[in-house]
Parts: C-alpha cells; sequence; structure tokens
C-alpha cells in the first residue's frame, strides 16, 4: 500500500504529550482543517477499513515519495486522546525553490470513529540560493 521508494523512514509511536506550538523557532502557517476533514473523511469512506494513518497522510499528500529523505513521528496524547503527527520531507524534487516541507497535524477520532484534523500547520525551506534554509513561512525566491 505505502509506495516510498528511496526514502530513510523513521517511525515512532510514544505515549506523550507534545503540541504543536511547542515547535522551538519555526514559523509555522495554519491549514484550513475544515477543508481537510473533507478530505479525510472522504478518503475514509472509500478507503478499505484497514487504512492506516501514515497511508491517509500519503493520499493527502503530506508524505512525499518523491522525498529523498523523511520522518515521521506520531505520539498519542492520551489526555486529549488524539495523536499528534510530525512528518519532515526533504529534499523534495519537482520545484525549483522549495526544497522541504514540514507538517504538524493533531488528529482525534471523531464521534463517528472516522479521524480528523484539530490542528494542521506547514512550513518550507528553500534550495540553497533560493531563500532561508531553515523552517519558515517566508518565501522563496
Amino acid at each position: 500500500m505505502f509506495m516510498l521508494k528511496k526514502l530513510l523512514i523513521i517511525a515512532s509511536l510514544t505515549f506523550g504529550i507534545f503540541s504543536c506550538s511547542s515547535n522551538n523557532s519555526d514559523q509555522m502557517k495554519n491549514l484550513d482543517v475544515e477543508q481537510l476533514n473533507q478530505e479525510l473523511l472522504t478518503l475514509q469512506s472509500t478507503t478499505p477499513p484497514t487504512y492506516s494513518l501514515p497511508g491517509l497522510l500519503e493520499q493527502l499528500n503530506f508524505i512525499k515519495p518523491s522525498s529523498q529523505e523523511l520522518t515521521l513521528s506520531i505520539s498519542k496524547d492520551k489526555k486529549k486522546n488524539s495523536y499528534l503527527v510530525s512528518i519532515t520531507n526533504l529534499n523534495v524534487p519537482g520545484d525549483d525553490s522549495i526544497s522541504s516541507y514540514k507538517y504538524l497535524f493533531t488528529i482525534k477520532n471523531n464521534q463517528s470513529g472516522k479521524l480528523i484534523f484539530t490542528e494542521a500547520q506547514e512550513s518550507w525551506s528553500c534550495w540553497p540560493d533560493r531563500g532561508h534554509q531553515d523552517f519558515s513561512t517566508e518565501k522563496c525566491q
């Protein structure tokens, strides 16, 4: 199901508390959670019930198979009954200005048991000579 070629995947499941806002000094852009939830719920209604969270994130194009390096971290916040997800796609080909993407999500089950986003953020870094090398929301050149 998961066709990730030439990727380094680090997946860790931990049971701790993590916050999308506690993200050192990185600037993050909030994504439209309502739109993402429409797409996520549609996927879950058409995907067999054995779907995986990483598989859904790949179908939503947050996990980019063309990345040369991918880091995926999923932890569970027992107090909030939610999952905290961090995805970093490094050296993504196909864009001459943006080299890498970082996403932070908080995901939980709704009353019907379907996964939904409660928070979603993104940032990016630029290729050398095209702008900032750290993750930020500033435009690349």
